[in-house]
């Protein structure tokens, strides 16, 4: 049995590498780790110890060496896949480990994590276009809340607001009717600041009406003059309104009563 430390961030991480005994499964690999062949890297850890298939960690969970370094670099932490024993927020070094395999190893997570990212993004383009085009009642409520400069009345005006589907994001716009009742005269300095029942998004810089097409950020377009607001927009990701909805379906799901409205603009 031999003690090494693998290279973690800001640390090292403390491990047995030794021989398998006959018996002993791999957790990861669902065999005998002295039989087991892990085709993606079929090299030992360290290439003068090839026996040394078997790694325990702290929790004496023992997995076959090269599948439980495949499975941390993949996934970003060094816990026990078993028991979730170990350092949170940790990653492996895949530049400091050994140099016979780390290279092809670190080719291989960054393709697979390439392919995740890319069928996540597909995923969520799919479940925002399905919300987007549904029929049903339960959706989602987005309002926007207007904050005056100090010294104006009301210090708070609260806008509703319309989804639009829109090819390449989300929409929330403000119907026409809410704009006409905003109550701040011309140059009043205003910031928007969105949110739903659980969720308050970045707000706006501030700002003052009148001053034509404008982004004053938190991913806002605001369209004003003299007479007022003609335009007020907010442009989400499909990946963040994803994420928002299904945070409200769990909570509404739960029994909280949360209720869900998707308004869409047609």
């Amino acid at each position: 049995m031999i003690a090494i430390d693998l290279p973690i961030h800001r640390s090292k991480l403390a491990v047995q590498l030794h021989t398998p005994e006959p018996d002993t499964d791999c957790p990861i690999l669902q065999e005998p780790i002295a039989t087991a062949n892990f085709y993606l890297f079929p090299k030992p850890y360290l290439s003068d110890q090839p026996t040394h298939a078997a790694m325990t960690i702290s929790c004496n969970h023992t997995f076959h060496a090269m599948a439980l370094v495949y499975h941390w670099a993949r996934n970003r932490n060094v816990l026990c896949p078993v028991c979730r024993a170990g350092p949170r927020n940790q990653r492996l070094v895949m530049g400091k480990l050994p140099k016979e395999w780390r290279y092809s190893m670190a080719a291989r997570v960054r393709r697979e994590q390439r392919n995740d990212k890319s069928e996540e993004e597909t995923q969520n383009h799919q479940m925002a276009v399905q919300m987007q085009q549904s029929t049903t009642t339960t959706v989602m409520e987005l309002n926007i809340r207007m904050e005056a400069e100090p010294g104006v009345s009301p210090t708070v005006y609260n806008l509703k607001t319309h989804l639009i589907p829109f090819t390449d994001g989300i929409i929330f716009a403000v119907p026409s009717d809410e704009l006409k009742r905003i109550p701040y005269p011309h140059n009043t300095r205003v910031r928007l600041v969105p949110h739903t029942d659980i969720h308050m998004l970045r707000p706006s810089n501030w700002f003052a009406m009148g001053c034509g097409s404008m982004a004053p950020g938190g991913n806002f377009t605001v369209n004003s003059d003299q007479r007022g607001f003609h335009r007020i927009h907010l442009t989400m990701s499909e990946e963040l309104f994803t994420v928002m909805v299904a945070d409200m379906f769990m909570l509404n799901s739960s029994g909280h009563g949360f209720r869900l409205l998707l308004m869409s603009e047609t």
